[in-house]
């Protein structure tokens, strides 16, 4: 496993409590609703044994996760609901392998690989390698309820300040000439949040650039 540490101290993995082991890729932004961990990805066994099969749903992150548990012969495969993070995985008779990479499986000789799609909790019953449906990790609800834009505002607060607070290293952005990354500038001179901003300057027509910052 290569550990990239953004938060908290650097943790390796697999995270094991209780016989229960967990590889994951990503952030998870509640993980102090579940103890006082040194690391965010030691709350997801937590979270497993607490909310049961399902814990995914619970988590909120960007995650690519999978958690054994021996004493319940259960395997637990889930990704975040934009699929942020990737993760492959072959199932072939009694041998399983997932990465977040296809070549890994490839270089250890599986055949049959398979990526898990976006908002998916897969689970295994390993000793009879059966498995149930898939179920979601978020349920959406896209029917239009809201009369103005205060709800969609708090949600990009949070979602600034959730993603910045817990950074131990400093945090930078890339600033085109676009609405979004120029919503996240404001937002984090608005929560008094330290960062650099970073342009590229491309061949496109300056005048083309111009009309967009009006």
């Amino acid at each position: 496993h290569s550990l990239l540490s953004i938060t908290g101290k650097t943790t390796p993995q697999p995270l094991i409590k209780n016989n229960i082991v967990c590889l994951y890729n990503g952030e998870i932004y509640n993980y102090r609703d579940y103890g006082d961990y040194d690391s965010d990805g030691e709350a997801i066994i937590d979270a497993y044994i607490e909310h049961g099969e399902h814990f995914p749903r619970y988590l909120d992150g960007e995650f690519a996760l999978i958690l054994y548990d021996p004493s319940k012969c259960v395997l637990i495969m889930a990704t975040d609901a934009f699929r942020t993070k990737p993760i492959y995985y072959s199932l072939e008779g009694n041998d399983f392998g997932c990465s977040s990479y296809m070549s890994p499986l490839e270089e250890a000789g599986h055949k049959n690989i398979k990526t898990l799609p976006a908002n998916t909790i897969k689970v295994i019953y390993t000793s009879e390698f059966a498995s149930p449906p898939t179920t979601s990790v978020v349920d959406f609800n896209l029917e239009q309820k809201n009369n103005s834009f205060d709800g969609w505002i708090n949600a990009f607060e949070e979602a600034v300040r959730k993603r910045t607070k817990n950074c131990r290293e400093k945090i930078f952005i890339g600033l085109s000439s676009g609405y979004d990354s120029g919503a996240i500038y404001n937002e984090l001179i608005r929560q008094n949040t330290p960062f650099k901003a970073y342009s590229v300057r491309g061949d496109e027509d300056d005048e083309t650039i111009d009309k967009r910052k009006k």
